[in-house]
C-alpha cells in the first residue's frame, strides 16, 4: 500500500494529465529519476543544502527530469514535490501512481513466496488460477524464500493462501505437542 501523503499528488497528476495513458507514459522517466535519487548521495546533499537557491534546485530538477525523459508535466511534479519537501520520497509517489493505474484497470497484486524461483509456466498457470478466483487481472510479485521449504505462500490484499511445507510441518509439530 502506498504512503498516504502521495495520494493528493497522484490525484492531481491524473487530473492534470487527463488520462491514465498520459500518466503511464511518465513512469519510465520517473523510474529513471527515482533511481538517480536513490543512488546519488551528492544529489540528495545538494537538495538539502540551504546555500543552493530554490531556483537553482528547480533548474537542476528540470534538467535531470529532461535527461530522464520526462515531459513538462513530469518536471512540474518534481518541482512540486521539492517545494513540499517530498522529493526524496519520489519512490513512494511512483508506487502510488502504479497502484492507482492498477486500481483503475482492475488489476490486483498477488505476492507469491516460494522456495525456488517460479518457472514461466508456473507463473502463467498461477496467474490464470488467481485471475479466475478473484475476477480481476493479476500481477504476480514473486520472491524466493528458502524457509518456505516447498509449496507456495500467496498473499492478495489481506488474504493469505499458505500451501507451504513449512506450514504443514508447523501443524504437525503443534499436533504432536498437543498430544503430549
Amino acid at each position: 500500500m502506498a504512503e498516504k501523503f502521495a495520494k493528493p499528488y497522484v490525484d492531481a497528476l491524473f487530473e492534470i494529465a487527463g488520462s491514465a495513458a498520459a500518466v503511464e507514459a511518465l513512469l519510465p522517466g520517473l523510474d529513471t529519476f527515482t533511481s538517480a535519487v536513490k543512488t546519488g548521495e551528492d544529489f540528495r546533499q545538494l537538495l538539502g543544502d540551504p546555500k543552493v537557491s530554490r531556483n537553482a534546485k528547480n533548474a537542476i530538477l528540470t534538467e535531470l527530469g529532461r535527461r530522464a525523459g520526462l515531459p513538462d508535466i513530469g518536471c512540474r511534479l518534481l518541482m512540486v514535490l521539492h517545494a513540499n519537501k517530498r522529493i526524496l520520497a519520489i519512490g513512494a509517489v511512483v508506487d502510488a501512481i502504479r497502484e492507482r493505474l492498477d486500481t483503475d484497470r482492475n488489476i490486483i497484486k498477488a505476492r507469491v513466496e516460494s522456495a525456488v524461483p517460479l518457472s514461466d509456466e508456473v507463473r502463467q498457470k498461477l496467474t490464470a488460477i488467481l485471475s479466475n478466483k478473484t475476477g480481476a487481472d493479476v500481477r504476480l510479485e514473486a520472491t524466493v524464500k528458502p524457509e518456505v521449504l516447498g509449496g507456495l505462500v500467496v498473499k492478495i490484499g489481506s488474504e493469505v493462501y499458505d500451501t507451504s511445507v513449512a506450514l504443514r510441518l508447523e501443524k504437525v509439530r503443534q499436533s504432536l505437542l498437543s498430544v503430549s
